[in-house]
């Protein structure tokens, strides 16, 4: 996490808008596990980059989260997913 130059906490104002990174080496089923973990919520998934031998995919994920703890909630299921190798 980033912190304030006082090693505070940044301020965060919900509903917001909040943006993840993922990766992982199966693009279809990152989509598919993404739909199911951010159905609930308007989200755009977007492809951004491969490897140069096409192993590992990444994505964005914008996701429309109402307080923090849905966000944190999305972030755990993203990472708890097989599909998906990291959560940025």
């Amino acid at each position: 996490m980033i912190l304030g130059e006082g090693g505070e906490k940044p301020i965060v104002n919900f509903p917001c808008t909040w943006k993840f990174t993922l990766i992982g080496s199966n693009p279809v089923a990152i989509e598919e596990k993404v739909k199911v973990i951010a159905e609930k919520y308007n989200f755009v998934l977007t492809p951004s980059r491969s490897s140069k031998k096409g192993k590992y995919y990444s994505f964005h994920l914008e996701v429309d989260v109402p307080t923090e703890e849905i966000k944190d909630s999305i972030h755990r299921k993203l990472e708890s997913t097989d599909e998906i190798i990291f959560v940025l």
